[in-house]
């Protein structure tokens, strides 16, 4: 659980949406084992802005992970029919209040020009939604083309420190980044011993062109199943990949399958 891993506190349903029972749980403990699914991204939005305002007055991390757009889909009633996309696009629509709240309370609370906010995502959209696109990426969720491994990453900060309406098509960062990166923008200094992986990019989310030292690994052996069957597109179905700098490695769990690409100058992977 998040509690036996450095957080002092915890509110949720501690894994995907899709397993159950999906138990609702506050630290260790289990507060309700089928909580109103339609109500899950109010209730963490308002937890969200009430554990901002009883910490207003010392530094916070706050790691809002909503249960949703995983499926099975829910949201609540005040947001059913509000998009044009159906129950997907309803969802939405709600995190984007949700985004919209937490922002809220940070003006409201005097810490929006001392508080970084962090916008992204871990994988690509699901196959199964029917029209979901990456974009113009080939792959999705479970593939490790761009599709399913390239996410939105979107920083607020009205302090000045990260520019403000500039966009970094180049500069490789990893989820993995910010631990190091967060750490270094606060101010705080890891141990010497400290063991972990990514690195400090800070000074490229400053707006200071930065190079990675290291390539990016990833592997993922894929389990053919119904919901992510072999590319149809393509008969490669990657099994690691490895990035350094523009230059993207695909190699099939069998090794038959070799791709190479220029991403800046092919970033839809094509063959």
């Amino acid at each position: 659980l998040p509690t036996d891993h450095g957080f002092d506190d915890f509110f949720g349903i501690p894994y995907s949406n899709d397993m159950r029972p999906a138990s609702l749980m506050r630290g260790d403990s289990v507060l309700e084992i089928k909580p109103e699914q339609g109500e899950l991204t109010r209730r963490y939005t308002e937890y969200a802005v009430d554990y901002i305002k009883k910490n207003k007055n010392r530094p916070f991390f706050l790691y809002l992970a909503h249960t949703f757009p995983h499926t099975p889909l829910h949201t609540n009633e005040r947001f059913e029919g509000r998009s044009n996309r159906g129950l997907y696009g309803d969802v939405v629509e709600e995190l984007d209040w949700s985004v919209g709240e937490v922002l809220k309370a940070l003006k409201e609370n005097g810490l929006d020009e001392n508080t970084l906010v962090i916008f992204t995502s871990d994988n690509g959209p699901a196959p199964s939604f029917k029209g979901s696109r990456a974009g113009n990426m080939r792959g999705c969720k479970a593939s490790l083309f761009e599709g399913g491994i390239h996410m939105p990453f979107i920083i607020w900060d009205t302090k000045g420190e990260i520019p403000s309406g500039k966009t970094d098509d180049t500069t490789v960062v990893s989820a993995l980044d910010l631990y190091k990166s967060l750490s270094s923008l606060a101010g705080i200094k890891l141990p010497a011993d400290c063991k972990s992986d990514g690195m400090d990019m800070s000074a490229a989310l400053k707006g200071v062109p930065q190079e990675r030292r290291e390539p990016l690994f990833w592997e993922y052996r894929r389990n053919e199943s119904k919901a992510f069957p072999r590319p149809a597109d393509k008969d490669v179905s990657p099994a690691i990949a490895v990035r350094y700098g523009k230059w993207k490695l695909l190699v099939d769990k069998d090794s038959t399958n070799v791709l190479l690409y220029d991403l800046e100058d092919n970033l839809r992977e094509n063959v």
